[in-house]
């Protein structure tokens, strides 16, 4: 990872993994913001321990602040309070999350981060670029660019240059002068002994044909190289967008496995084996809530006591479900649950009060991280505490 950033009035905190970003005020110092944040960055501390250092003064004294926090890759996961905007790219298309006009955070996955703008009355757009590997500075903006991105767009231009110089052929560069004795893969042909022969030796048996006389047609001379070309063509462009893919095709999701799209192959483009369907032709999930509730998965669903679509911003409209909760212990926006590309069914517990447990057919229970998505496999079931459970299945099963 490669940070730059330009001073400003904010505090920022990073290491290789995380990044975070608060707005001192009078009732919140800066020495006070890095005693409390530089142990958790520096230790790796989880995006939920990393929320907890924020909020450590109490929702009374909440700070604007921004949470980045690598999960595999470029891919990372934001949470962002106040009026800093975070820029870049979900899914391939640009996005940028603010927590401007929301009343507690905002919170989404980005693929690739470009930079993060942290406003305030005195900053200036004009100040310097400097670079940061690991620590603490005060900024108005910071970039956040993987190196090994960096390191691999090098390398397509060094082999670009490289496949330039050899690109050319060297057959045309040897092309003989018209008035040479021109020398052909099939060896020398000398210009002027086939007229002089036949006059000094008629009887000879290898006088050539006096039709041969005239000198080799000089584009039969240019194309007779020709195979010299293919050992030049490997220049291996195709092959390194495939790498690059691979590194930016998919989303991370359990803590031990990567659940999004980019690590998987693509689906092949001709029918699987068997004559199997494509994961778009596949049943759709389905939710069976303990309160008799069925919820058909066509997109993002939230589930609460009072869920709101305001609390996790993405790029559609989620369904939204409640569930009644007289002890409490389900949150008003608990949990997210969602299909990605591959048609796998990932859940994502929105930093819950109590959290969220998932048991899998032949698996042990395992209580969920707080804002990582976990795939989710058809019989499992997931208990949001106060004896709500949704058991997951497909339509028709």
């Amino acid at each position: 990872m490669s940070l730059t950033y330009r001073p400003g009035a904010w505090l920022v905190v990073a290491s290789e993994q995380a990044l975070v970003a608060v707005l001192p005020g009078p009732q919140l110092e800066v020495h006070e913001l890095l005693d409390r944040l530089w142990p958790s960055v520096d230790t790796g501390a989880d995006l939920g321990e990393l929320l907890e250092a924020v909020l450590a003064g109490g929702w009374a004294r909440a700070p604007h602040f921004v949470l980045v926090q690598r999960i595999v890759g470029q891919q990372v996961a934001v949470v962002v309070r106040g009026p800093a905007r975070v820029v870049g790219e979900a899914t391939g298309q640009p996005v940028e999350l603010t927590g401007d006009g929301v009343l507690t955070w905002a919170e989404q996955r980005i693929d690739a981060l470009t930079a993060v703008h942290l406003p305030s009355a005195d900053s200036s757009p004009d100040g310097p670029v400097l670079p940061l590997r690991a620590g603490a500075v005060m900024a108005a903006e910071v970039r956040w660019v993987d190196q090994n991105t960096v390191d691999q767009n090098t390398k397509d231009e060094d082999e670009d240059d490289d496949g330039g110089v050899e690109g050319g052929n060297p057959a045309l560069d040897a092309a003989p002068e018209p008035s040479g004795g021109p020398v052909t893969a099939a060896g020398p042909v000398p210009a002027a002994s086939p007229v002089a022969d036949p006059s000094l030796d008629p009887t000879s048996d290898t006088s050539p044909d006096p039709t041969s006389a005239p000198s080799p047609d000089p584009p039969q001379v240019v194309e007779e190289p020709a195979p010299a070309v293919p050992p030049v063509a490997p220049v291996p462009a195709p092959a390194q967008v495939v790498v690059r893919n691979s590194d930016h095709d998919g989303q991370t999701v359990s803590a031990a496995v990567s659940d999004v799209p980019w690590p998987r192959p693509q689906p092949p483009t001709s029918q699987p084996p068997g004559g199997g369907t494509a994961p778009s032709s596949a049943p759709l999930w389905l939710l069976r809530l303990s309160n008799g509730q069925e919820v058909t998965v066509r997109g993002r669903v939230l589930v609460g006591r009072d869920p709101s679509a305001e609390r996790v911003p993405g790029p559609d409209v989620p369904q939204l479900v409640s569930v009644d909760s007289p002890p409490g212990e389900v949150s008003r926006t608990h949990l997210e649950l969602r299909v990605d590309d591959s048609g796998t069914l990932l859940a994502r517990d929105l930093h819950s009060t109590n959290g969220t447990s998932l048991r899998s057919v032949d698996g042990p229970s395992k209580t969920l991280a707080p804002g990582v998505s976990s795939t989710v496999v058809e019989g499992s079931v997931l208990d949001l505490g106060g004896g709500v459970t949704i058991t997951v299945g497909r339509q028709g099963s």
